[in-house]
């Protein structure tokens, strides 16, 4: 996963400067926004007019009439051909190489009339057995050499192919693209487009919600593309298909009521989309699922499921919200990266700053590691409590005097050697008090809870609520400095406590003592009491602590009570004093 999330990033940094230094140049008069977004709406579309025949909508469609009737419309048109299979054959039996280039001429005859355009836009759908690994047997060899003479004729011919490509985003199932398969697609992205098909389960990605969800699909539509712009295939060569069709195990709607529920979810795919594709620079967003095939296809929801689609990408091209409903939740922002200026991450505990996150993985040579030390810190900043300057000033001395013999120039040159300066050092220090008052807020709560436990689980409630820069995350487990900065590692903290005399008279008042040992300038102790029959602690007092770090506290004595005392830092052990008989 570590080498998948570095792979992204690469990818995400080089195709936004590619994205920004080009675009793709379409032909005909189609409209020149990047992306450019491509509906599918041949025969099985129904509704194809009422909904994709207006101006501004680029309909993905074959037959003479029906490209005409939508271009009456307004509408622009470009040709969808259903089957691959039917010019290259498939791996199984590919075609004579002889009939390919005949029938790929042929294709293009036919699209030069349906779309009126003499350099027609022709999608192929779709590549089979995109994910079979190298080195093929022949008749893959075959298969794959047909498909590029397919796209290359047609190109020579003044086309722009796009072949449509399924598989699973990442991992087993993805397109395989190592090897000799690199250079045939290499090859392919000369000559045609790559669109990359995705089907993503709505009832799935709606129980994850609008953040999780939406985070979930731009990473797998990231990772979709990322294997052909690190093969150095241009964004402006690569496209996504979204897929809202209908019909169990299809990977679309599969079933999710109530309808509102599965328009967010195509509300959510678009904007996933819409981020995904501007923030790369790729050239086209592709819809699918609107026709009706089969029984199993049929779906009357299925034009107010455009119309949302229609709505989310553009409000001027469809009224979503009357179509939807009153129940749907209509909002363009949820779950979407919009973020303040100067902000890598927002998230329920506060703002990680991007010069944080650029400053501190110099020291951690990782941007991940920053960032989950990041939002360790904001947890612990929001959970345990403030740290005064006196507490660092304190603590650094000590570091100064005991590991540096009281050299405050090897303190610094050993930070510099780290990439750390004096601030990004006292931070360090102030995470582990909050550490400390973390673990002693846990020990007055009576939880029975190791700090590691509660802090995994906060950590990973609030990496939940994250919305982060190209989706750049936290790690999922907290992190610690000592293993990396051993020479900022605090002493642990502690707290004792006993009584003057164990056992006492009943009613008796009792003398409780103790000593705290911690860093902090200035440190109170409060005791609590638990009595029998009592489930839960009360506070019993508090005690000054002396210079020297010793306190005493005395409270009235009952039969069988339990304290402990609690500083910022630290907790004692259970103390049960019991009364003489």
């Amino acid at each position: 996963m570590k080498r998948l999330a570095t792979l992204l990033l690469a990818c995400v940094a080089a195709a936004t400067a590619a994205g920004q230094a080009r675009a793709q140049e379409w032909p005909c008069g189609l409209p020149s926004g990047q992306p450019l977004w491509f509906e599918f709406a041949d025969g099985s579309v129904s509704f194809r007019q009422a909904l994709f025949g207006k101006p501004g909508i680029v309909v993905a469609t074959s037959g003479l009439q029906r490209s005409a009737e939508l271009r009456s419309l307004g509408a622009h048109t470009v040709y969808w051909h259903m089957s691959l299979k039917g010019l290259a054959g498939g791996p199984p039996a590919p075609a004579e190489p002889e009939h390919v280039v005949e029938r790929a001429n042929a294709l293009f005859d036919l699209a030069v009339a349906a779309t009126g355009c003499a350099t027609p836009v022709i999608a192929l759908n779709e590549l089979a057995g995109a994910s079979r690994a190298t080195p093929w047997p022949p008749e893959i060899y075959r298969y794959r050499a047909n498909v590029l003479a397919v796209v290359t004729t047609l190109a020579e011919r003044g086309a722009q192919p796009v072949l449509l490509v399924p598989g699973k985003p990442s991992g087993g199932g993805a397109p395989f693209v190592a090897g000799d398969a690199a250079v045939w697609w290499r090859e392919v992205a000369l000559h045609a487009s790559i669109v990359r098909q995705m089907h993503f389960n709505a009832p799935h990605a709606h129980r994850k919600g609008p953040v999780l969800s939406q985070r979930a699909r731009r990473i797998a539509m990231r990772a979709a593309v990322a294997p052909f712009l690190a093969l150095g295939i241009p964004a402006d060569r690569l496209g996504l298909l979204l897929g809202f069709q209908s019909g169990p195990g299809k990977g679309g709607r599969e079933g999710l009521e109530p309808l509102e529920a599965w328009l967010e979810i195509v509300q959510q795919e678009t904007l996933s989309a819409r981020q995904v594709a501007s923030e790369l620079g790729l050239a086209s967003v592709w819809s699918w699922g609107w026709g009706t095939f089969s029984e199993n296809s049929a779906d009357p929801d299925k034009p107010t499921a455009a119309c949302v689609y229609l709505w989310t990408r553009d409000p001027s091209l469809c009224d979503g919200p009357a179509a939807a409903g009153p129940a749907f939740p209509a909002s363009l922002t949820a779950g979407q990266i919009a973020l303040p200026d100067g902000a890598h991450c927002t998230t329920q505990a506060g703002r990680i700053a991007t010069t944080d996150v650029e400053a501190l993985a110099v020291a951690t040579g990782d941007r991940r590691v920053a960032l989950t030390a990041l939002l360790t810190r904001l947890v612990l900043a929001r959970d345990g409590g403030a740290v005064a300057a006196a507490d660092l000033d304190r603590a650094e001395r000590w570091l100064v005097g005991t590991r540096f013999g009281d050299d405050t120039a090897a303190y610094e040159g050993e930070l510099a050697a780290r990439g750390l300066d004096r601030a990004l050092a006292r931070s360090i220090i102030a995470d582990q008090f909050r550490r400390q008052a973390l673990a002693a807020g846990l020990a007055a709560a009576g939880s029975s809870r190791s700090l590691a436990v509660v802090l995994r689980s906060r950590l990973r409630d609030v990496r939940r609520t994250a919305v982060c820069l190209r989706d750049e995350l936290p790690g999922r487990a907290p992190h610690a400095w000592g293993s990396r900065v051993a020479t900022l590692t605090l002493p642990p903290a502690a707290v004792t406590i006993a009584a003057r005399a164990r056992a006492t008279r009943g009613g008796v008042a009792v003398l409780l003592t103790g000593r705290v040992r911690s860093l902090r300038a200035r440190e109170l102790v409060t005791v609590y009491a638990r009595r029998p029959g009592e489930t839960a602690y009360h506070a019993a007092g508090i005690a000054r602590v002396s210079t020297d770090g010793r306190w005493s506290l005395r409270v009235a004595q009952r039969q069988g009570t339990v304290y402990r005392a609690i500083s910022r830092s630290a907790a004692s052990p259970p103390l049960t004093v019991r009364a003489r008989r």
